[in-house]
């Protein structure tokens, strides 16, 4: 069970929550004649969860919270707070177009709640209409270990093994002093520096300077395992370890940290650590093999090797434990892996001083019914030999797709894909940290409408808007390495289609257009799409009203080559009138962008963030359904004071 190699979705996703508690709370008012009257107040209702005190309540890790929904509403907002002074104890703002939101990572910190919904802008909340809602969040599930505790273990065979625990997306082990982080609910020592006679090639060693726990010398020892749901930010160095565990050498109780290391900010929840193990370490006999035999398998709770992966009909769900037994006078061991039987194509390398390895990473699935190929060679020249039993097969179980569900017809053109949570399962049948999502037009795939990586189990491509027809759709699991799964569908190897491909069906109706704007025609300044067929305007084109700064400026992955830029200061702005259902602004991220508030018929649906480490066209857009009719959306820069790092770089405006 893995975890993602970058959480860019929910950094994106706090960032973009904590601008919009900016401007929901009021900093950028709906002004002008265009500001639209505000809606009856008609607040939602049947709000979840609603667990009831702190102290009574269940405590909640990851929760997606809900409510039934208003007619004819186009977004909501939501407010959390930990004692119901949303206006100055406001812990989390944010805005939706659906009835349901999932909070980002670390959004809200462990303790107790109470939360609030309503019409995006509307005069009331749904705590005002009496139905108020409060939840715990919280993680204090502990990590069962299972070997070794209480035993005596050999020198030469060490090896840590614990039960996988709900929600973790990785695990920090402690033993001693020392740690490691490891996506795997098995641990060996590894990553010895030793110099190797024989057949191996020191470049290919995968040394990883982050683990510090090394070969443990005879006698007593203690160790003790945290679960870990972490963003996934990847270092070689031991600071990330020394960044998760804090100054005081442990997480000092359950919960959120958010810790800055280098230019990155290491996000991590952690839960609560097992009780402490003690074991005692002797002396191994003395080997008298001379050549070396190989095995995979998994561990079982007592820490014996069980089953095996090497046959195609048995492959492992995740990458295996490899075993060999004790070779006479060898000090240490080089595990080479390949994907070939002559080892030209070495995938990974590993050094250690025991007689097991369980890789903390996980590997790609053999492909095509391929395998891994193993050879242990010791520090004395001695290798072992390529037979039958030395190899490993590894094959994930495909994801499981839920809605829209297989044949069903869409009326609005944002769809929201959602499948089965993977990342949390107790088995070890999954290593999902991360999900692959892929629309289509053809049920091979070779005609790919939009694709998108995210770590929560449901996505609406915000940069999509579906004409009218037939689309097929799939999924795939990432793990912490970013080695993808199989499809849902299909064949990732060989474009054909599959057995029962998934397909839905966006049926949306058609607009009436206002009197002299026939169905189809476009007007200086405004826009009316024909009936399912979405309309994309060029920022560029004199249709769309600017005004400040703006100008024309190449741009890689941009809609046609070009985006409209400003300065970002306050009051820079764009506009454009059109006759729809939906809009969708598309826009670029970047070190040097800044914020700006989207604004529809003169009311702010959502404030957006576009600074980013890296600059990037073609990806990033905010989606807003509509009911039929005409409506004007605008783009307003959030100018911050004493800054330059403020330019906005908008790619395109498209409606249906």
């Amino acid at each position: 069970m893995t975890r993602s190699i970058a959480a860019r979705a929910r950094a994106a996703g706090l960032i973009a929550a904590t601008a919009a508690a900016a401007v929901v709370g009021g900093l950028v008012p709906a002004t002008g004649a265009s500001a639209a009257a505000a809606p009856a107040c008609v607040a939602p209702s049947s709000l979840a969860p609603d667990d009831g005190p702190a102290g009574i309540a269940p405590e909640r890790k990851d929760l997606a919270v809900t409510w039934a929904g208003v007619s004819g509403a186009p977004s909501y907002d939501l407010q959390f707070s930990p004692n119901q002074d949303y206006t100055s104890n406001l812990t989390l703002a944010a805005s939706t177009v659906g009835t349901r939101f999932v909070p980002p990572l670390l959004a809200l910190p462990h303790g107790a709640y109470f939360w609030r919904v309503r019409v995006s802008g509307a005069t009331c909340w749904s705590d005002e209409k009496g139905t108020s809602a409060e939840f715990t969040r919280g993680w204090r599930t502990a990590p069962e270990l299972t070997s070794p505790v209480g035993t005596t273990v050999t020198s030469s065979d060490v090896r840590f093994s614990w039960k996988p625990v709900d929600e973790a997306s990785s695990y920090l082990l402690q033993v001693d002093g020392n740690a490691c982080v490891t996506q795997a609910t098995t641990f060996t020592p590894y990553d010895v520096p030793v110099a190797l006679a024989g057949k191996v090639d020191a470049e290919r060693l995968t040394a990883n300077p982050a683990c510090t726990i090394g070969p443990l010398g005879a006698g007593a020892h203690s160790w003790r395992v945290f679960p870990l749901d972490d963003t996934g930010v990847k270092t070689d160095g031991a600071a990330y370890v020394e960044a998760l565990l804090g100054p005081a050498g442990r997480p000092d109780t359950p919960g959120a940290q958010d810790t800055a290391f280098g230019p990155s900010i290491v996000r991590a929840e952690f839960g609560a650590a097992s009780p402490l193990a003690s074991f005692t370490v002797v002396a191994a006999p003395a080997a008298t093999a001379s050549t070396i035999q190989v095995s995979s398998g998994t561990v079982a709770d007592d820490g014996s090797l069980t089953g095996d992966c090497s046959t195609p009909a048995t492959p492992c769900a995740s990458t295996p434990t490899l075993s060999w037994n004790p070779v006479a006078r060898a000090a240490a061991y080089r595990v080479s892996v390949a994907t070939d039987a002559s080892f030209t194509h070495t995938v990974r390398a590993y050094d250690t001083a025991y007689t097991s390895l369980t890789p903390r990473e996980q590997l790609l699935d053999s492909q095509s019914g391929g395998a891994y190929w193993v050879q242990v060679c010791t520090d004395t020249g001695v290798c072992s030999p390529t037979t039958p039993s030395s190899v490993f097969r590894k094959r994930a179980v495909p994801a499981n797709p839920l809605t829209p569900a297989a044949g069903a017809t869409v009326t609005t053109p944002s769809v929201t894909l959602a499948w089965a949570d993977e990342r949390h399962a107790t088995s070890a049948t999954h290593e999902a940290a991360q999900y692959e999502v892929q629309i289509a037009t053809n049920c091979s795939y070779t005609a790919v409408a939009d694709d998108e990586v995210t770590d929560a189990t449901e996505v609406t491509p915000g940069r999509l808007l579906l004409a009218n027809g037939s689309y097929y759709w799939r999924v795939r699991e990432l793990d912490a390495s970013g080695s993808p799964g199989p499809w849902s569908e299909g064949n990732r190897d060989t474009p054909v289609c599959g057995p029962a491909p998934r397909t839905f069906t966006v049926a949306v109706p058609a607009a009436t257009a206002p009197p002299g704007s026939p169905a189809g025609t476009t007007q200086p300044g405004s826009g009316t799409a024909s009936a399912g067929k979405p309309v994309t305007v060029d920022t560029t084109s004199r249709s769309v009203g600017k005004r400040g700064s703006w100008r024309s400026r190449r741009a890689v992955g941009s809609l046609g080559g070009s985006v409209l830029v400003a300065n970002g200061t306050a009051g820079e702005r764009l506009s454009y009138a059109f006759f729809g259902r939906a809009v969708a602004v598309g826009y670029c991220t970047g070190p040097m962008d800044g914020s700006f508030a989207l604004v529809v018929d003169g009311r702010v649906r959502t404030a957006i963030s576009a600074r980013a480490r890296f600059t990037r066209c073609g990806k990033n857009a905010y989606t807003v359904n509509l009911p039929s009719g005409q409506h004007t959306v605008e783009v307003r820069a959030l100018g911050r004071p004493r800054t330059t790092r403020n330019q906005l770089a908008i790619d395109y405006i498209r409606y249906v």
